[in-house]
């Protein structure tokens, strides 16, 4: 079986492009740094109305890069990813260090001078751990907001592809209603004018004009479905523009999974979503042994000069000598039980965040197998459509109309005929757009595009 890769562009690499995330998530801080500074690089200005125009006339996925780089959701998930990031750089540092000044009120008068100011500097020292682990957590948490950057990129693609294909869906089946409107309304003339003639009933032109009747209200109800459809996909965007939004690029091919079912699960488990949830039960396992090293001691090292005054006394050795003094300060942790319920208390998030990882894991794996079915039904429903169904109803209408060009006053069979065709290739267009829905579901559940492979052929 030949295998094709999905044609480019994809949703996944503009994502990616987009926002410049092709590094790996990162385990240090300066990778993330480096990471960042990429992104802020390739993120481009606001574009112009007329270049998000020529955007979406590519079809999903312009749409797809227009969203991605103007939808709001994608934006804030940009910033979170920023913020850990600047924070995960401050994690490790040492607390400030103290400087003190102070001015002896009454001076100490020494063998050497008086004492009349003292400079004083302290550096507080915490339990070793306290800083690593501190780092540990923080970078934990930019890669969670990292991979929830690139969760975020893929539902949104997703959503755009719903949103594209559902108006697109809606206007495919507007204009299959206006060409059979049209041919009701060339039925309807020639009706009326074997009526004229005496050749046919009036009872078969009530027909044809109420099966117009009912397509012209069909088309006005859609006519007002759209701008509901377009305002959506026009929200997901993030654009406000008052141009009409094209959907001229019409489903690919039908395609089926190349994968096996074993390769699509393990894309699953390594979803993005799945790395934040990886990534947080860190962060929180780290923060458990912050919790930890509190109740260990903390040092503070210090040194003071003493500023002293030249001697009153003459002839004294070292007259005015400053004098230096440096200590060490211990912080005692006495409240050894306040500090279990903290430690206890974080571990109980990190336990409480593998939970939920393994549910999202079970939820995600089970989600899986309806995309899977989802893409193979709608390729099915699709392609007996185009090839079996379709071609009967056509040639069941074309008889009919050539029955009634001979004379034959089959007119409700010819009505008949003539809406089992409009319902067959609405069906046509249903199943085209479930199955490019479906496609973008699967591409998201997997977290990347799934190969794909040419439907095989109807047997016979």
């Amino acid at each position: 079986m030949t295998r094709f890769p999905r044609p480019e562009p994809d949703p996944v690499r503009l994502a990616l492009l987009a926002l410049a995330l092709g590094t790996a998530h990162a385990s240090d801080v300066r990778t993330q740094q480096d990471a960042l500074a990429s992104a802020e690089a390739a993120r481009t200005p606001s574009a112009s109305d007329a270049e998000v125009q020529e955007q979406l006339m590519q079809g999903v996925s312009g749409h797809i890069a227009v969203a991605l780089a103007h939808n709001p959701a994608v934006q804030a998930a940009f910033a979170r990813w920023k913020a850990t990031v600047h924070r995960a750089a401050q994690a490790n540092q040492l607390p400030e260090p103290t400087l003190t000044i102070g001015a002896f009120a009454r001076s100490v008068e020494t063998r050497v001078g008086p004492q009349q100011a003292r400079l004083g500097v302290q550096q507080a020292l915490p339990w070793p751990t306290t800083l690593s682990a501190g780092q540990d957590a923080a970078t934990a948490a930019a890669e969670a907001a990292h991979a929830q950057l690139d969760a975020t990129a893929l539902a949104v693609s997703r959503a755009v592809s719903d949103a594209y294909w559902t108006l697109w869906q809606l206007r495919d089946a507007r204009r299959l209603h206006r060409d059979h409107l049209d041919v009701l309304t060339g039925l309807s003339a020639t009706v009326g004018g074997r009526v004229k003639t005496g050749s046919a009933g009036f009872a078969g032109l009530q027909q044809v004009d109420l099966s117009h009747a009912r397509l012209e209200d069909q088309i006005a109800s859609m006519d007002q479905q759209e701008q509901a459809l377009a305002a959506r996909l026009r929200a997901v965007l993030g654009v406000q523009t008052t141009a009409p939004i094209p959907t001229d690029v019409a489903p690919p091919p039908l395609w089926v999974p190349a994968e096996d079912r074993a390769a699509l699960a393990s894309a699953a488990l390594a979803h993005p979503m799945l790395t934040m949830g990886t990534a947080r039960i860190h962060s929180a396992e780290a923060t458990a042994r912050v919790a930890a090293a509190r109740r260990m001691p903390a040092f503070t090292v210090g040194a003071d000069w003493i500023l002293t005054g030249p001697s009153p006394m003459p002839d004294v050795e070292d007259s005015g000598k400053d004098a230096i003094s440096v200590g060490l300060g211990v912080k005692v942790p006495l409240w050894q039980r306040a500090y279990g319920q903290g430690i206890a208390a974080a571990e109980a998030e990190a336990s409480a965040l593998r939970s939920d990882q393994q549910t999202l894991e079970d939820q995600r794996v089970a989600l899986l197998d309806g995309a899977i079915a989802a893409v193979l039904d709608s390729e099915r429903r699709a392609r007996v459509t185009e090839t079996t169904l379709l071609p009967q109803a056509q040639a069941a209408y074309t008889s009919l109309l050539g029955a009634w060009a001979t004379g034959d006053n089959a007119v409700a069979q010819a009505i008949l005929a003539q809406r089992d065709l409009l319902d067959l290739q609405v069906r046509l267009t249903n199943a085209r757009a479930d199955h490019a829905r479906a496609w973008a579901i699967l591409d998201d559940l997997c977290g990347r595009p799934v190969v794909r492979t040419p439907a095989p052929e109807v047997l016979p």
